[in-house]
């Protein structure tokens, strides 16, 4: 298979099971996602020396652009140069997918890559979508066997809204992500928060297109607030959703605790008891100096020292530049990033999660509640233990399997086990195959 990728006027030709050295540059892929049933597209930088077929495994890092549903090639040559203004003692491929709302363009395509009926289950995209399609994929860069799937080696992160999703995703999935960088986000959602923005609406100017209409009020909201709103704020079936202040340009406290619930840090981490009960992953937070959004950083670094977050978990950037989304800010927060990854062995090992062809699962990636278990080499031994494990190294399955006829192939249940990755081992005293699947 040939596939040719045109990204800044090159092209690259990839000749797929061959010993390609890829240069270190952006290629562009596109996978399916279920989630919201159409194809997404995402650029990915692959690391200088990055090969198809050597034993090499490599960390991720999921970097999302500021959520406008379009921007997403804005931000690759700021990961270029980025990349290459910072050392780093190993590699890591980058992903950064471009993912639009389903929201009608004229008035919000805001959408923070959050689960909600007005945008779509825009966080599936990537927990579920981006990170099956990774994990499955084996044709033109083998991500399946050269990307590792353990999350101390996983990392996601952003600009504006999406470094907003990222802090938020890292927190609600911690099994998944170790480290969460963010930059320009607004990580708390507490009182002192939303009278902000209480204020800052009351005294926003409607002029320039800046602002809308609202029916139910019977005024003016600003463009942010309907943003946020249409993300945070309950939303019937037929996405209308509610807003933070009444008439009176009040806070509505149910509206604001249905934000709080969904949005702030603080509470996330509270009801999940992460960083106590579970661990929790490293957070970069980097705001500008005395921006309008200087405010909801300093709580949020206020309340994760009276929760007694270790210090070393988290850590505020100040910056004083210009405004903007630059080489220089990306460059800060890639760095972070790589130097809080844990290594990762430089060969694949047998304690290495990761699949072994001679193993094969069909169908996978799979809806079933069944799959069929097959080696290569079309014999099963006669007596064999199968198991079942999750990306954490916990075993949800084991059987062991008499085969005294030496068929070929046998099934496995999959009804205990709900839609994530999943290793299956079929281990006897002189085998040890392993394969990776993706129940969707």
């Amino acid at each position: 298979m040939v596939t040719i990728l045109r990204h800044f006027g090159i092209v690259f030709i990839i000749l797929s099971h061959g010993l390609i050295i890829y240069a270190q540059e952006t290629v562009s892929a596109q996978f399916y996602s279920a989630s919201i049933d159409t194809l997404v597209s995402v650029e990915i930088y692959l690391p200088d020396g990055y090969t198809h077929d050597d034993n090499q495994l490599y960390r991720s890092i999921i970097y999302l652009p500021t959520a406008y549903g379009h921007a997403g090639h804005h931000l690759i040559p700021l990961l270029d140069d980025a990349h290459d203004s910072i050392e780093v003692s190993e590699a890591a491929v980058i992903f950064s997918p471009t993912i639009t709302s389903f929201a009608n363009p004229n008035y919000s395509n805001y959408h923070f890559y959050y689960n909600s009926i007005y945008h779509g289950d825009l966080e599936d995209v990537i927990v579920k979508d981006l990170l099956s399609w990774i994990a499955a994929e084996s044709e033109d860069y083998n991500f399946s066997e050269k990307i590792s799937q353990k999350a101390e080696h996983m990392a996601i992160a952003g600009v504006g809204m999406g470094g907003e999703a990222a802090h938020r995703i890292a927190l609600t999935h911690p099994d998944i992500f170790s480290v969460a960088a963010g930059i320009g986000t607004v990580p708390s959602y507490a009182p002192e928060v939303l009278e902000f923005i209480r204020d800052l609406i009351r005294s926003e100017s409607c002029e320039n297109g800046i602002c809308f209409y609202d029916y139910s009020t019977a005024g003016f909201v600003t463009s942010a607030m309907f943003e946020i709103s249409s993300v945070f704020s309950p939303i019937d079936s037929n996405g209308n959703f509610e807003l933070l202040l009444n008439s009176g340009g009040e806070i509505r406290e149910e509206i604001a605790e249905v934000w709080r619930e969904k949005a702030d840090l603080s509470t996330i981490i509270l009801n999940q008891g992460i960083y106590h009960n579970i661990p929790g992953p490293f957070l970069y937070l980097e705001v500008k100096l005395g921006h309008l959004i200087h405010l909801p950083n300093e709580l949020f670094i206020q309340s994760l020292s009276e929760m007694n977050v270790p210090q070393e978990k988290y850590h505020l950037e100040l910056y004083t530049g210009e405004l903007g989304f630059n080489t220089g800010r990306i460059a800060k927060s890639l760095a972070y990033t790589y130097d809080h990854l844990a290594p990762i062995q430089t060969t694949r090992s047998r304690n290495q999660v990761t699949p072994i062809r001679q193993l094969k699962v069909a169908p996978n990636p799979t809806s079933s509640q069944t799959v069929n278990i097959s080696t290569t080499s079309g014999d099963l031994p006669q007596k064999f233990e199968l198991s079942v494990t999750d990306l954490s190294g916990k075993q949800m399955i084991k059987d062991v399997v008499n085969n005294p006829s030496m068929m070929s192939s046998v099934s496995l249940s999959l009804q205990a086990l709900n839609s994530g990755i999943y290793f299956i081992r079929l281990e006897n005293e002189n085998s040890n195959y392993v394969a990776k699947i993706v129940l969707n």
